[in-house]
C-alpha cells in the first residue's frame, strides 16, 4: 500500500524534488487512514451528550420497503464490521431514515442510512464554543505561496462517546436475520447538536500554538512561503495529529499546492476569493429588463436605505419606472442609478466584517426564478449590517416546486451555503413562510424533506416567520439570481431516484398513470360515472348551513384538525358545528384538504396564496380564458368562490384583454370533418415566421390529435420537409403510432422527406386545396391559439427573444385543461385516464404506496382503466358530435347565406384601444394606451380623450373595444404637459417645451421645428416620431 499510494502534489513540482516529497509523505503513511477499518481514535476523554432532561427519548422504527431494508441492513453491518457501533440495550432509540445521495456520476440515485437524532437535539443542551470565521482563518494567510489541504477520514467517528453516554445515539438497524434491531454508536455520528463544537475544540487544543495552521471542524490549510518551509509544517501538523491517534483520508488531501479551494474559496498567491464571494450575488445582478425586476431590486436597496445618504435622489429614476402611468424606457439615469445602488450595497456600512462570537441572522427566499439569501448580524447599536449576500437560479424543477418546497430549498441551500459562519454557532432563520418550522419537527418526512430535514439537524437554530412584504432583501435577490446551474451545498434534488425507492408522496404525480391508481374497483366505477355525468358543472360544493366562513379562518375547525380535540368552553351547539364541518377536511403537514364522500381530495390553499396560484395557472400556463385557467384549478385546489376569482383575476389582465382586441376581422368559414375515433387523424399546419429567437428558431410547428385534442408543438429554424418529418416521427409516431389519416395545406415543407415517412409508414396523407385552408380548421385554429398565448407572452416579459422555451409550458396548459367539446374532459385524461398534476400544485401524500412489483395490482390496475374508458369514450365521442352539430347550427344563424361583416357600435363612454402596425405576427395589434369615446359621429369617425384630456378622432374600424373592469376614468390634464428636463432628441435643449412633441411609442421628446419637414400645428392624436417610424415600430 505504502509503495502504491501517490499523493496528490502539486503540478508545479516535477522531477527529483517530487519524488522526494512524495516519499516523504508515504513516510507518515501511519497518518492515514486507507479505509474505515483503519480509522483512528482520539487519544484523550470521550465526548459528552448533555440532555436537559432525564427522561429517554424512544422512538419506533419507521416501515420501510424491502430494497430500503436490505440497504439499512448491509451498512448496519458495514458499521459493526469497522467498529464504529455496537448493541445497544438502553431507553433511547432514534429512528433512521434513508435520503437520497449522489452517486458517482453526481445523480441521486443512491440511498444513505442516518439516524433522525432531531429528537434529541431539542432536548441537548447548547455548547457555545466560539466558532472561527472565515475572515478570521483567511486573515493571516497573508501573502503565503505554498498551501495543503488536509482532511480528516470520517473525523466525527474518530472521536470516541463517554460510555454513559452512547445509549442517546440508539438507532434502529437491521440484523443479519433481517429483524428490527437497536444498535448506539461508540464514535461520535454525524447529526447531533454539539457535535461541531465539540469537534472544533478538540482540534484546537491539538493544533494550538502553529501560527502556519488554520482550521475549521476537520479541514486543515498548512501554509508557507516556500516548498522547504512547507515541508517542516506539514511535518509538524502530521506528528501532532499522529500523537493525538487522528488518521487523513489519503484520496482527499492535496499537498504543495499554489493555489487552494478552502471553505468555498480560492486561496492563491497574493489574493483571496473571499470579498468578491461575499458580494458576488449583487455585482452580478442584471440589469432590470421590465417593472417587476425593477421593483425585486428596488426592494433590496430599500431594505438598507437608512445607510445610504441621499437615497430618494439616487433612486429617483428607478422609482419613477414603478409608476402605473409611466412607460418603460430604461436609460442613462437609470443605468447610473442602477450602478450606484449596487456599489452602495457592497461597501460599508452596509457590508462589514462578522463580529465572532455575535448572532448571525439568516434571510432566505425562494421564487420561481432563484434563491436569495443575506447573512446578517447587529452592531453594537442594534442596526443590522450586512457579512455576505448569496444567490442562485433555479433549474427547471426547482422552478415549479410548491412555495412550501421553495421556501424549504432556499433554507437548506443557504444554510448550507454559508456552512463556514453558521455551523457550530446559534442563528436565527429568516423566513417569509411560517410553516417552515414543520421540516424540524414533522416525524414523517420522506424523499428531498428528509433529506433537508438531516442537513439542517447539524445546526442551532430558531425559525423567525417574516412577511414577504417585510422580506426585502432576499426577496430581491431571489428575484434577481446569479445564474448558475451548479449547487454544491447537497439542497437541489434532481428527483432522479429509482422508481421502486420513491416513497408515498403523491408518487402518482411523478410516474405512469398506471402507477397511480388505488382504491377497489367499486370505487374507480362510481367516480367516473360521476365523473360522465357531472364533471362539467360547479364542483364547489358548499360547506352548507349558515356559516359561510373561510375553512382558514374558522380557528376551532383547524384547532379540531390538529388535535382532535374541541375546548371545553365551547357549547354544545358550537361543538355540533366544528364537529360537522372538520368531517369534510384533513390535515396533512401544513396543508388543508377538502374531502368530498366520493373520495375526492383537493388541497384548500391559504387565502393569501390563491391569488398567486391562479395567476401562475394563468400567466404560466399560456394565459388561457377564465373556462381553461379554472378547469386547470379543478384537480388540484378547492376554495368557496373559486370561479369568482379565477374570473376576476383573468378579468383584469391587460396583457389578454389587449390581445384579444378584435378590429372587426371576417370570421371564417366552417368546415366539420367526420368524427373518428383516438389516434385515427393528427393535423399538421405551422405557425410563423415568428420573431427569430437565442436559439435560432423560426416556426412553430404544430400537432394536433382530433379526437383527443392532444397538441405537440416543436420550434424549428426553418420550413424545411427533413425537419417536419423527423419532428412528426419523434413527436407522434414514437409515441403514438401511426394514424390513419394526416391533414395538412399544400406547403412544400408537407411533400419530400414528410411524403416518404408517410408512405413508409401507410399513413393517408391528405391536403387543404389552396382556395380553403379553412378545411383544416382545427390546425388553423390551433395556430392563432398558439400565436395569441405567444404574444401575450411577449407583451407580459416585454420581448419575444426566447418564445420557444414558452413553448413546453403552453402545451402543457392546453393538454391539462378540460375541453367543453369533450365532455369536460382533459386531452391528457382521455389519453392516460387520470387528471394531471400542475406543477406548482401543493404536494399531498397519496392514499397508497404503489408497488410496481405486485403483480395483482398490475391486474387490478389494469382492469380499472377498461372499466373507466369503456365509460369515457363513448361521452366524450358523443359530445364531440353535439358540439360539432351546435358549432353548424351556429355559423347557419349567424352567416344567413350572404355574410358580410357587421361594424361593432360603440357608445359614448366606452373605452377602446387603437390600432397600430404590428412588425410580426406575435406583436400585437392593440396599443397600450387606453382611450375614452367622448363622441360619435354619423360617418363612423369616434372623438376620443385620454386622461391628459387632449382630444383627437379615429374611424371605428380601427378601434377596438376594452374589456377591462378597472380602467381608471379620472382626468388629469398635467399628464398632457411635457415633463420638465425633456430633451430633444436633434438639438438637445430642454428648452421650448410647449412646441416639443412626444412620442406615443417610445416617449421621447422632438421640437416641431427640428422635425423634416416642421411642423407648426400640434398633430390629432397619435404621434410617433420619425425613429420608431423607421424601426417599423
Amino acid at each position: 500500500m505504502e509503495e502504491e499510494w501517490e499523493p496528490s502534489i502539486g503540478s508545479q513540482i516535477t522531477g527529483g524534488e517530487r519524488q522526494r516529497l512524495i516519499q516523504f509523505l508515504r513516510d507518515y503513511r501511519s497518518c492515514f487512514a486507507f479505509s474505515m477499518k483503519e480509522l483512528g481514535t482520539l487519544i484523550g476523554p470521550g465526548i459528552r451528550i448533555e440532555l436537559a432532561s432525564d427522561t429517554p427519548i424512544f422512538r419506533r422504527p419507521y416501515r420501510y420497503s424491502d430494497m430500503e431494508r436490505d440497504l439499512i441492513k448491509s451498512r448496519t453491518l458495514e458499521l459493526l464490521e469497522a467498529g464504529l457501533v455496537e448493541l445497544s440495550h438502553g431507553e433511547y432509540a432514534s429512528a433512521t431514515v434513508m435520503p437520497a445521495k449522489k452517486d458517482v456520476h453526481g445523480n441521486y440515485t443512491d440511498r444513505r442510512m442516518c439516524g433522525d437524532y432531531r429528537p434529541i437535539n431539542r432536548q441537548t443542551k447548547a455548547d457555545k464554543y466560539a466558532m472561527p470565521t472565515p475572515e478570521e482563518i483567511f486573515d493571516v494567510v497573508g501573502h503565503a505561496k505554498i498551501f495543503s489541504t488536509l482532511d480528516l477520514r470520517a473525523g466525527y467517528h474518530q472521536l470516541p462517546i463517554r460510555e454513559e453516554d452512547k445509549a442517546k445515539t440508539a438507532f434502529w438497524g437491521v440484523n443479519s436475520h433481517g429483524k428490527d434491531c437497536l444498535y448506539q454508536w461508540r464514535f461520535l455520528p454525524f447529526g447531533l447538536k454539539n457535535a461541531p463544537a465539540e469537534f472544533q475544540r478538540v482540534m484546537d487544543r491539538i493544533l494550538a500554538g502553529l501560527d502556519f495552521v488554520r482550521c475549521y471542524i476537520d479541514d486543515i490549510l498548512v501554509f508557507s512561503d516556500t516548498v522547504e518551509q512547507h515541508q517542516i509544517h506539514l511535518q509538524i501538523v502530521l506528528e501532532r495529529l499522529r500523537a493525538h491517534g487522528l488518521r487523513l483520508h489519503p484520496g482527499k488531501c492535496r499537498f504543495f499546492q499554489e493555489k487552494v479551494e478552502y471553505l468555498g474559496h480560492v486561496i492563491y498567491p497574493g489574493g483571496l476569493g473571499v470579498q468578491q464571494a461575499k458580494v458576488e450575488a449583487i455585482e452580478r445582478i442584471p440589469r432590470p429588463a421590465d417593472v417587476s425586476r425593477v421593483r425585486a431590486f428596488m426592494g433590496l436597496a430599500n431594505y438598507y436605505r437608512r445607510y445610504v445618504k441621499g437615497f430618494s435622489a439616487i433612486a429617483k429614476p428607478l422609482n419613477q419606472l414603478l409608476k402605473s402611468d409611466q412607460e418603460w424606457q430604461w436609460g442613462d439615469e437609470q443605468e447610473r442609478a442602477f450602478v450606484e445602488l449596487k456599489a452602495r450595497l457592497v461597501a460599508a456600512p452596509i457590508l462589514r466584517r462578522p463580529i465572532r462570537g455575535r448572532p448571525y441572522q439568516l434571510h432566505t427566499d425562494w421564487s420561481m426564478l432563484g434563491l436569495g439569501a443575506v447573512l446578517t448580524q447587529c452592531d453594537d447599536e442594534g442596526k443590522e449590517f450586512v457579512v455576505a449576500y448569496a444567490s442562485r437560479s433555479n433549474n427547471a424543477a426547482e422552478s415549479r416546486y410548491s412555495s412550501y418546497e421553495g421556501e424549504c430549498l432556499a433554507a437548506v441551500w443557504a444554510v448550507a451555503h454559508f456552512r463556514c459562519y453558521l455551523f457550530g454557532t446559534q442563528f436565527t432563520l429568516v423566513t417569509d413562510h411560517q410553516p417552515l418550522k414543520w421540516l424540524m419537527e414533522s416525524d414523517k418526512l420522506t424523499g428531498n424533506l428528509a433529506r433537508w430535514a438531516l442537513i439542517l439537524q447539524e445546526y442551532d437554530f430558531q425559525v423567525v416567520h417574516r412577511p414577504g412584504v417585510a422580506n426585502l432583501d432576499a426577496d430581491g435577490l431571489s428575484r434577481n439570481p446569479c445564474t448558475s446551474q451548479e449547487d454544491d451545498t447537497g439542497a437541489r434534488w434532481h428527483g432522479e431516484v429509482d422508481e421502486e425507492m420513491v416513497p408515498g408522496w403523491h408518487a402518482s404525480a411523478f410516474m405512469c398513470w398506471f402507477c397511480g391508481a388505488s382504491g377497489s374497483e367499486d370505487h374507480l366505477t362510481s367516480s367516473s360515472s360521476q365523473r360522465v355525468d357531472s364533471q362539467s358543472s360547479d364542483p364547489q360544493v358548499e360547506d352548507g348551513g349558515v356559516d359561510q366562513r373561510d375553512v382558514h379562518d374558522d380557528a376551532l375547525v383547524l384547532e379540531f384538525l390538529r388535535t382532535s380535540m374541541v375546548p371545553d368552553t365551547v357549547g354544545a351547539k358550537e361543538r355540533d358545528r366544528v364537529l360537522q364541518r372538520a368531517k369534510r377536511y384533513r390535515l396533512e403537514g401544513a396543508h388543508v384538504l377538502r374531502v368530498w364522500e366520493d373520495g375526492r381530495v383537493r388541497v384548500v390553499p391559504h387565502p393569501t396564496q390563491r391569488a398567486r396560484i391562479v395567476r401562475h395557472a394563468h400567466e404560466e400556463l399560456g394565459h388561457f380564458g377564465v373556462k381553461r385557467t379554472y378547469s386547470l384549478l379543478l384537480g388540484q385546489y378547492w376554495w368557496r368562490g373559486m370561479h369568482t376569482q379565477v374570473q376576476q383575476l383573468v378579468s383584469r389582465c391587460m396583457v389578454c384583454d389587449r390581445v384579444r382586441a378584435s378590429f372587426n376581422a371576417p370570421t371564417p368559414e366552417l368546415h366539420p370533418l367526420p368524427i373518428m375515433g383516438l389516434g385515427y387523424r393528427w393535423s399538421l399546419d405551422y405557425a410563423g415566421p415568428l420573431p427569430l429567437t437565442t436559439r435560432h428558431h423560426r416556426y412553430v410547428l404544430v400537432m394536433v390529435e382530433h379526437f383527443s385534442k392532444w397538441i405537440e408543438l416543436v420550434a424549428l429554424p426553418d420550413k424545411a420537409s427533413e425537419g417536419v418529418a423527423y419532428a412528426f416521427l419523434d413527436r407522434v409516431l414514437s409515441h403514438f403510432g401511426a394514424p390513419a389519416e394526416v391533414l395538412t395545406d399544400q406547403g412544400t415543407e408537407f411533400q419530400g422527406e414528410f411524403q416518404v415517412l408517410c408512405d413508409k409508414t401507410l399513413i393517408d396523407h391528405r391536403t387543404t386545396s389552396r382556395d380553403h385552408l379553412e378545411a383544416d380548421g382545427l390546425a388553423e385554429r390551433m395556430v392563432q391559439t398558439v400565436k395569441r398565448a405567444l404574444r401575450k407572452y411577449g407583451l407580459q416579459k416585454g420581448h419575444l427573444g426566447d418564445w420557444d422555451i414558452q413553448l413546453p409550458w403552453l402545451a402543457m396548459g392546453y393538454r391539462f385543461s378540460r375541453q367543453a367539446s369533450l365532455a369536460s374532459f382533459s386531452p391528457y385524461f382521455l389519453l392516460y385516464g387520470r387528471d394531471p398534476d400542475l406543477p406548482a400544485a401543493i404536494r399531498r401524500e397519496s392514499s397508497e404506496v404503489v408497488n410496481l412489483d405486485d403483480p395483482d395490482m398490475w391486474v387490478r390496475v389494469c382492469s380499472q382503466r377498461a372499466v373507466l374508458f369503456r365509460r369515457v369514450m363513448p361521452a366524450a365521442f358523443e359530445n364531440l358530435a353535439i358540439a360539432q352539430h351546435r358549432d353548424t347550427l351556429r355559423y347557419a344563424t349567424i352567416r344567413g347565406g350572404g355574410y358580410r361583416p357587421s361594424i361593432r357600435r360603440f357608445r359614448v363612454g366606452d373605452y377602446v384601444y387603437l390600432q397600430q402596425t404590428a412588425p410580426t405576427t406575435l406583436d400585437v395589434t392593440a396599443g397600450r394606451t387606453i382611450l375614452r369615446v367622448r363622441e360619435v359621429l354619423p360617418s363612423g369617425v369616434l372623438m376620443l380623450e385620454g386622461r391628459d384630456g387632449v382630444v383627437w378622432k379615429d374611424h371605428v374600424r380601427n378601434c377596438a373595444p376594452c374589456h377591462l373592469p378597472n380602467v381608471d376614468g379620472t382626468m388629469d390634464p398635467s399628464l398632457a404637459i411635457v415633463r420638465a428636463g425633456l430633451r430633444c432628441m436633434l438639438c438637445g435643449s430642454t428648452d421650448q417645451a410647449a412646441h416639443m412633441l412626444v412620442c406615443d411609442r417610445c416617449s421621447r421628446g422632438w421640437h416641431m421645428s427640428c422635425l423634416t419637414p416642421p411642423i407648426d400645428v400640434v398633430p390629432i392624436g397619435r404621434w410617433v416620431c420619425p425613429r420608431c417610424t423607421s424601426e417599423g415600430r
